[in-house]
């Protein structure tokens, strides 16, 4: 009876073990040299069949911005200083005064023409001494682009005006007075005062919840003349309207990962990689695919090919004179610029919907081209308000390049990420501090006198898995590159 007993046990333990052994080869997704795992495809229709048993509705949480405030400052007087705040999605009111400034200078954009007067930059830089919100937008927007964008078909500014991208909104002076909106024509540098008539108490309701975080320690780069050639050769010369922090400030660490392939298991997620497909309009279940020598995964279907690397790098291309991925909501021929904007983002929203990117992870528009019909739109990651920096093998790459031609997509690439928060904070040094620690480094007087275009905060980010942190970045005039 014991040895019944005992080979009962040993028997038990066999099957439980064979058990998990199967476990382990149908879940863990792992790369067969064949290229074609038969496992990870049942892995991914049970859990598609299983949500669709529940009624499950996936998440569609991903976001691509096509019109985002890279640098949003609030200014007024408070105590009889002139203070500033920054706003970025990180702070409370972020959306709240986001939404004003949105619909505020959609109004604007509506007025007749003689509601629009040119002013001088001394009269754009007064506006920035008193009280009001500027924002910047990062990208240069034809005129006409930017207002159908917004939702404003034919603007009166955009006869004036020829490419956008800064606005003021402050509130006149006068006892019955409304709001203005400043406008800087980036192409001729010209100004120009939008008078709307909208009343002004939004505004400075707005302002004053904005100024219980306002400091004086921050302040347009040309209230401290530092947009002036310098009186030694070794001094830095800054934009005008750069935002300059002489307090060091709290940024949470990141972590980051590829969400595709785990590196460390050899493993794929064979679910999120089923629906990148379907985003590209791929059926995953009659696509021809491989794995290449490095490893990475490529689908074939018809005249267009879907390669993901494993690092994370994501291309679609098609073989040349078809037509390519349509984009839905864009009609064939040519489409207005504004168009391939708004949806083309349906684009990498689609991708991000189909990864886990992480809470508080979006894509903002970093670039728009347009050439004889061809667009070409690139977009970069932020969390929750700060840029994040592709380095290492991507250097100088944005996490978005897509080329849009009559309604189709020709050619997309995405570098696949997901960014969480790492529990825990870090202090980043002042903006001074930090430029001079960057001219330490730069001992060719010529170089040291190029003045400052941007200098900013972001998330530094070499491609690997692991910790990320916040460090600044600086660009001068005249060069490609950012130094950090």
């Amino acid at each position: 009876m014991k040895k019944e007993r005992i080979k009962s046990l040993i028997l038990s333990a066999l099957v439980i073990s064979s058990l998990l052994l199967t476990s382990q080869i149908w879940f863990n997704e792992k790369l067969w040299p064949e290229g074609y795992n038969f496992f990870v495809n049942i892995r991914a229709s049970a859990l598609e069949t299983v949500a669709g048993f529940f009624g499950a509705q996936e998440k569609e949480a991903g976001q691509a911005s096509v019109l985002e405030p890279i640098t949003l400052a609030a200014y007024t007087v408070k105590d009889m200083d002139h203070v500033m705040a920054v706003v970025n999605e990180s702070s409370e009111s972020f959306e709240l005064i986001n939404d004003y400034i949105s619909a505020t200078i959609t109004y604007a954009l509506t007025k007749e023409a003689r509601s629009i007067t040119q002013v001088t930059e001394d009269d754009w830089q007064r506006a920035l001494f008193t009280r009001g919100l500027y924002v910047d937008y990062g990208v240069t927007y034809d005129s006409a682009t930017f207002s159908q964008v917004l939702g404003v078909s034919a603007s009166p500014l955009a006869e004036t005006a020829q490419k956008v991208r800064r606005f003021i909104i402050t509130p006149e002076e006068s006892v019955i007075a409304g709001v203005s909106v400043y406008a800087a024509d980036e192409e001729t540098g010209a100004f120009y005062k939008i008078s709307t008539g909208l009343d002004k108490e939004e505004l400075l309701t707005n302002l004053s919840i904005l100024a219980e975080d306002a400091s004086p320690y921050r302040q347009f780069s040309f209230m401290n003349n530092l947009n002036a050639p310098p009186g030694m050769a070794w001094e830095a010369v800054y934009a005008p309207y750069l935002v300059l922090n002489q307090e060091r400030a709290q940024y949470p660490v990141l972590t980051a990962e590829n969400p595709v392939f785990q590196a460390e298991e050899m493993s794929i997620d064979a679910y999120a990689v089923d629906k990148l497909l379907r985003v590209f309009s791929i059926n995953p279940k009659t696509v021809r695919r491989y794995t290449d020598a490095d490893g990475s995964l490529t689908f074939v279907q018809s005249q267009s090919t879907l390669k993901i690397t494993l690092d994370g790098v994501l291309t679609y291309t098609t073989v040349a004179g078809s037509r390519g991925l349509a984009v839905e909501g864009l009609t064939a021929g040519q489409p207005s610029a504004a168009d391939v904007l708004t949806e083309g983002a349906q684009i990498p929203v689609g991708v991000m919907n189909a990864i886990s990117s992480g809470e508080g992870t979006k894509l903002y528009l970093s670039g728009f081209e347009e050439n004889e019909g061809s667009y070409v739109v690139t977009f970069d990651y932020m969390h929750q308000g700060t840029p994040v920096m592709l380095g290492g093998a991507y250097a100088g790459s944005n996490a978005v390049r897509m080329e849009i031609e009559g309604g189709y997509v020709k050619s997309y690439t995405h570098v696949l990420r997901s960014y969480a928060p790492a529990g825990r904070d870090m202090l980043v040094e002042s903006t001074y501090d930090a430029v001079d620690q960057i001219f330490e480094g730069i001992t060719d007087i010529e170089e040291r006198g190029k003045q400052i275009e941007a200098v900013f905060v972001a998330y530094d980010d070499d491609g690997g898995n692991g910790e990320k942190q916040a460090v600044w970045f600086l660009k001068q005039e005249g060069t490609q590159g950012y130094k950090k």
